[in-house]
């Protein structure tokens, strides 16, 4: 055709310019060409069909004459013949040779998924390049769509079943990131967020229900949370709908065991005690925020309060906490979090320590220190109501320190009217400073001091008038209570450092054993300073049923409060509503039983009364 064209270029430029009803040399010979091309049907159909066998053997990694077959392709798009005749069975074919391609990897039964992705991909990339080298441009949209579908869209949920949660456990980070884009490219992103939640939700219960005395969940929980947070923010382009569906999974994995919000606040007690080794300010300060992460799910957020309260008052009174502004900083989170009603009581407790540590001061420069300068005395004064509740323990203290209380007394009468101290004895802790002979010179004195609780002081003072002593007769002089007595002797007779030698040697304290000052265990101990086992610091079960009783007592309130604010506004309304209600005001989860038994306390306390004519009804009583 060029060179017909060339030959007769002159007829082109005079003849045809000056006649239009005469076509150009070329234009004529396309319509010659295409006329006869096309009235021999199986010249045109071996045409396409030899084109699509040297595409799909370049699909199969065979060479081929790449300029011949890119020639051919223009020559039917020159001929406007590429639309109607080849695409259509471009795309069937090219549809054919991918869904026979990709089942051929779900034959077996053990799929590899990253392999399968990345073919996946270079497959999508390949016919991208094939499309700008060949053919038309209109041809790219429908090719990658058509290979999309057999490859990702057919196979999606196969994929996600097989290999999803193996790559999530092993983070396999690149073809985590090749699944997103891949499914983002069939718009299947809500199955992969399906996917996601429902991997959360399996090993976040398993973590949570993991019954181990020795370790707690929750480390495991913020290390898996970190784990996924990371895959989102790298893998998943931190994609928003992939956070909001992660947040209804975290939900019901920090509410799967009823006992995660304490577990969780004694957590908090162990970083705040102990502080993280080896992390800077700033690194403790974002294992704060990762915790936030967590108790922001909680359904039990009084429990964390009722325990993380009960924690900080044994951190402020027995000086265990490792740094101030993280414990500041800790309730700032809450307070920001559940607001100033949450933590009022909590930073209350703070003022009452630093107010106790002022008025110490005074108290040693007034005229009521009366008793001798080689003894101490440091008392912190706690609100009743900004405090748990403590029972005093009953403990006949010994009368140096009776002088010392006596003294404090007068001195907080004198300063402040109306007010009534109760003692806390079992909260209380002493320096003592102990002498004993040295092993090698009998007129030597070796110098100890030994930090311990007040009970356990009690006990020792004893032995400075006595060789030995029952336990009988420690608890007649001490008027400790026997299950609290066995405690503490067994602390100073039982532990990893003891104090007293207990005969017979046994773990468990009877009422006949017999107990001395261990001077041989002491004078080994290579510490001037030694701190007992102290077991004001360990929570009993009798404290931790009693912290669970207070919340309940709590949240029956809450429940009567809310019962009685709704009732007031609506004046009448039907149990069922009344219940919809209370479910949807109630920030704490609650029981149908729970509400129907408060609502029979407020009828019998008469705030409310059953309607006359359709007992499913409650009228309110002003």
């Amino acid at each position: 055709m060029l060179d017909i064209r060339n030959v007769f270029i002159y007829l082109d430029r005079t003849v045809v310019i000056q006649t239009p009803s005469f076509k150009a040399i070329w234009e004529m010979g396309l319509s010659i060409f295409k006329k006869y091309f096309t009235e021999f049907s199986d010249v045109l159909r071996r045409t396409v069909s030899a084109i699509l066998i040297t595409i799909e053997n370049e699909r199969k990694g065979e060479v081929v004459d790449h300029l011949l077959c890119k020639r051919v392709i223009r020559m039917l798009s020159g001929l406007q013949l590429y639309a109607e005749f080849f695409q259509p069975k471009l795309l069937i074919n090219s549809s054919n040779f991918f869904a026979s391609e990709s089942k051929s990897f779900f034959s077996n039964s053990a799929i590899d998924v990253s392999n399968y992705l990345i073919y996946a991909e270079k497959r999508i990339n390949q016919e991208g390049e094939r499309c700008q080298q060949y053919f038309e441009s209109g041809t790219l949209h429908p090719l990658i769509r058509t290979i999309e579908k057999q490859l990702l869209t057919e196979h999606s949920e196969e994929l996600i079943l097989k290999g999803f949660d193996q790559l999530m456990e092993e983070s396999r980070f690149d073809d985590l990131s090749r699944f997103y884009r891949l499914l983002q490219r069939v718009a299947l992103l809500p199955q992969l967020i399906n996917a996601l939640k429902s991997y959360v939700k399996k090993i976040g219960s398993v973590i949570v229900n993991t019954s181990d005395a020795e370790k707690s969940p929750i480390q495991d929980l913020l290390d898996f949370r970190l784990k996924h947070d990371n895959i989102i923010l790298n893998c998943f382009q931190h994609d928003n709908d992939f956070i909001q569906g992660v947040k209804e999974s975290w939900e019901y994995v920090m509410n799967f065991r009823s006992e995660t919000s304490e577990l969780l606040a004694k957590y908090v007690d162990s970083k705040l005690r102990t502080g993280e080794k080896g992390l800077s300010e700033i690194e403790f300060e974002q294992t704060l925020d990762r915790v936030m992460l967590l108790f922001r799910h909680l359904h039990s957020k009084d429990i964390f309060e009722a325990f993380y309260k009960k924690d900080l008052a044994k951190r402020l009174i027995l000086q265990r906490s490792a740094s101030t502004d993280a414990e500041n900083s800790m309730i700032l989170k809450l307070k920001v979090e559940c607001g100033s009603n949450y933590t009022m009581k909590l930073e209350n407790m703070f003022k009452d320590i630093q107010i106790s540590s002022d008025l110490m001061l005074s108290f040693q420069e007034s005229k009521f220190r009366s008793f001798p300068s080689d003894l101490s005395l440091d008392v912190k004064i706690l609100t009743t109501n900004c405090w748990p509740t403590y029972s005093p323990s009953q403990v006949e203290i010994p009368k140096m320190l009776k002088n010392c209380q006596e003294s404090f007394k007068q001195f907080y009468s004198q300063n402040h009217t109306g007010r009534c101290l109760n003692w806390i004895p079992q909260l209380g802790t002493a320096l003592l400073e102990t002498k004993l002979r040295s092993p090698s010179s009998s007129s030597a004195k070796i110098t100890k001091e030994l930090s311990v609780s007040a009970f356990q002081a009690v006990c020792l003072l004893l032995f400075n008038e006595n060789q030995s002593l029952s336990f009988t007769q420690i608890r007649d002089l001490t008027q400790i209570s026997s299950p609290e007595l066995r405690l503490t002797l067994q602390s100073l007779a039982c532990g990893k450092i003891r104090i007293l030698s207990k005969n017979p040697k046994a773990k468990e304290v009877e009422d006949g054993d017999i107990f001395e000052v261990d001077e041989e265990k002491i004078l080994t101990n290579k510490l001037f300073r030694i701190k007992i086992n102290n077991i004001q610091a360990k929570e009993t079960k009798e404290e931790q049923v009693k912290t669970h009783e207070g919340v309940c007592q709590d949240r029956q309130y809450q429940i009567d409060a809310a019962i009685v604010r709704i009732m007031k506004t609506r004046k009448t309304l039907t149990h069922n509503l009344l219940v919809a209600q209370l479910f949807a005001q109630l920030k704490f989860p609650v029981q149908t039983l729970d509400l129907k038994k408060r609502i029979e306390s407020l009828i019998d306390r008469e705030y409310l009364e059953r309607d006359s004519k359709n007992k499913t009804v409650y009228n309110y009583l002003a």
